[in-house]
């Protein structure tokens, strides 16, 4: 994936210069444009009362801009000329059409608007007198959006009708969508309402936090990756003595997204396991156990935590152990710190080759040396989550 937030406007003009000959490949256009938008959004809502002269000066960059590139836009159309279907349409590139022409939601946007754009700019010597974005063909914006990740196309949707329409076309959130979307659908969701939503309310029903399991566990889209996370609950997991209030207790609290924590006072023998079988996009993922030692409490509308009963942590460490029904295994011990705050443990990594097979995973967190007790332990819940969304934090509420 490439990032509009790297190029200097020097680089820009480079790149658009480059595309009235030949070689310009769909990134370089998809970025330009990008680039384009952004910096129309910026001068259209950022300026001051008092900055009328770089408005318009803003205005006047934008507008050479633009005209360049539905000069590129013209010239490679006419290159392809052979192709009826790229004219018709006002796409520059035949090898990316060829990507997309079998989507039926895609032949059909802005057919006649594009061919509009491509008459216009043939004559690359008359520019449009007031040229601006929403001039563009919405199959042509929708091009361009389908090489953005998900948070940029929601921004460009706001610019103006052009990007608004084009930002819905299914083409562009079925590539976004991870390839077992419908297996993941069929598991959060119910079976009946699958045909009832497009491709992009699918993704932002994805993107939030999806119950099941009788809300034992959480299905969520990485707004920003697309990435697959699983948290599961500690009522998934199985703990030993939980039954026995002497040694834990089942707290609610707002700080789990399961609304309930186990809380651990004392106990010789520290052994919480589970598992969990899925069918996850291809993809390296890691898992992490969320702790803390301390139990919070509120007084005067302020959170605190309380130590009392947290003890033995720091005489011997917990191990984390964590296998696949393939074979993958991984085994770690830390100590366990940092009283008063959750905390991401780490337990290990696994590899899913192939999207379309079910993965069983077996994990666990123990303590078991019996020469002393431990207490003051909150187990919150279980993360699975795509090595991609970087650090653990970002699974938190």
């Amino acid at each position: 994936m490439f990032s509009h937030r790297d190029k200097s406007d020097a680089e820009i003009k480079e790149i658009i210069e480059q595309g009235t000959l030949e070689g310009v490949n769909p990134e370089q256009l998809a970025w330009t444009i990008a680039n384009l938008a952004l910096l129309n959004s910026v001068d259209k809502y950022s300026y001051s009362s008092s900055a009328k002269a770089a408005e318009r000066e803003g205005k006047k960059r934008i507008g050479r801009k633009i005209d360049d590139v539905r000069v590129i836009v013209g010239h490679v159309a006419a290159r392809n000329s052979s192709t009826p279907w790229m004219l018709q349409t006002g796409l520059p590139f035949s090898h990316v059409a060829s990507d997309v022409q079998n989507h039926q939601e895609f032949r059909g946007l802005g057919v006649e608007m594009g061919a509009n754009i491509s008459a216009t700019v043939s004559d690359t010597e008359t520019p449009l007198k007031s040229p601006n974005l929403g001039d563009m063909p919405e199959s042509c914006v929708a091009l361009v959006l389908g090489y953005l990740d998900p948070l940029e196309i929601c921004r460009l949707a706001r610019l103006n009708r052009a990007f608004r329409g084009a930002s819905s076309a299914d083409f562009i959130w079925e590539s976004k969508l991870p390839p077992n979307y419908l297996y993941i659908m069929e598991r959060v969701f119910d079976d009946e309402t699958l045909e009832k939503f497009g491709k992009r309310d699918i993704y932002a029903g994805l993107c939030r936090p999806n119950p099941f399991d009788n809300g034992t566990k959480e299905f969520w889209l990485d707004k920003s990756t697309g990435g697959s996370c699983v948290a599961i609950s500690s009522k998934a997991l199985r703990i030993t003595g939980i039954d026995d209030r002497r040694y834990w207790n089942h707290i609610s609290t707002d700080e789990s997204r399961f609304q309930t924590v186990a809380y651990l006072q004392q106990i010789w023998w520290l052994e919480v396991d589970g598992e969990f079988e899925f069918q996850f996009p291809a993809g390296t993922y890691g898992l992490s156990f969320r702790l803390r030692l301390g139990r919070s409490s509120k007084r005067m509308g302020r959170r605190s935590c309380n130590s009392k009963h947290i003890h033995g942590w720091d005489i011997k460490p917990v191990s984390f152990k964590l296998t696949t029904s393939d074979g993958q295994k991984a085994v770690s011990q830390c100590y366990l710190d940092s009283p008063g705050n959750w905390v991401h443990y780490h337990a290990g990594d696994f590899v899913v080759g192939h999207t379309t097979a079910l993965m069983k995973i077996k994990f666990s967190l123990t303590q078991i040396d019996c020469t002393h007790t431990k207490g003051g332990l909150c187990v919150d819940s279980v993360f699975i989550y795509p090595k991609s969304t970087g650090k653990e934090s970002r699974l938190s509420l």
